[in-house]
């Protein structure tokens, strides 16, 4: 009896072990460019605006003080503001204290990463700050803001496709149950999609329509920051 378990476990061990677990596996490179880029996903609202008011707000009975900053929305890049002006809520120490000298920085433009927005029906949105990379580190920093520009670009188109579009597209069981689009973009200096071409395609011809009409609602109403001229974006959904 021993003999048979021992074998048996054995077994068990072997192909674990030989399973692809590196395919699996995220890269190095994969990491690290989660780490600079991917935050950017849980953005749910990203605009580029400039700096109308400032409040430092350092009230003894809390623990830190907050900034409270009121941008006027010059262009979308994700979410619906629903008002023209938006007040930014920034809590963050590091970030706070450096809004200390609040009327040098009015005037001020810059990408604005907001999460928690609240819609109210007689004030403007408010918004929590995740990160703010003004117009400064944007003009020293191109690469990074074309690499994250593509990473909120396609998180705002897969944000309006169903995670399960392919069980609703597929209709037999011959078809694939993976469907990959890659597509590049170009936009002028105003920021607005120029052109596109389809780099790849998937056998879902319905799955290729659908990411296509996608692509061009979103970027009716979104702008992209005008130094960036071109990006590439991957779409891929699998069956559920």
């Amino acid at each position: 009896m021993r003999f048979r378990l021992t074998h048996f476990l054995c077994g068990v061990v072997l192909v674990i072990v030989s399973l692809p677990t590196e395919a699996a596996r995220p890269t190095r490179e994969q990491m690290e460019r989660e780490f600079l880029y991917g935050w950017s996903s849980s953005a749910t609202l990203i605009f580029y605006g400039t700096v109308a008011a400032v409040e430092y707000i350092d009230d003894p009975r809390q623990r830190t003080p907050h900034v409270e900053v009121i941008v006027r929305v010059d262009s979308l890049q994700r979410g619906v503001p629903g008002n023209s002006m938006v007040r930014v809520r920034i809590e963050d120490e590091l970030q706070t204290y450096r809004w200390q000298d609040s009327a040098s920085h009015i005037g001020e433009t810059g990408m604005w990463f907001l999460h928690r927005v609240r819609q109210y029906d007689s004030a403007s949105p408010r918004g929590h700050l995740i990160r703010l990379m003004d117009n400064i580190e944007m003009e020293e920093e191109p690469l990074f803001l074309s690499e994250l520009m593509k990473y909120v670009i396609q998180d705002t188109v897969n944000q309006t496709i169903k995670p399960n579009i392919l069980n609703l597209m597929t209709g037999t069981k011959d078809e694939r149950e993976s469907a990959k689009v890659i597509i590049d973009l170009k936009y002028n200096e105003l920021g607005v999609l120029q052109d596109f071409e389809i780099v790849e395609r998937s056998d879902n011809l319905l799955f290729n329509d659908h990411v296509f009409d996608s692509v061009l609602q979103v970027h009716r109403r979104i702008r992209i920051p005008g130094e960036v001229k071109s990006t590439r974006i991957e779409i891929e959904r699998s069956v559920l």
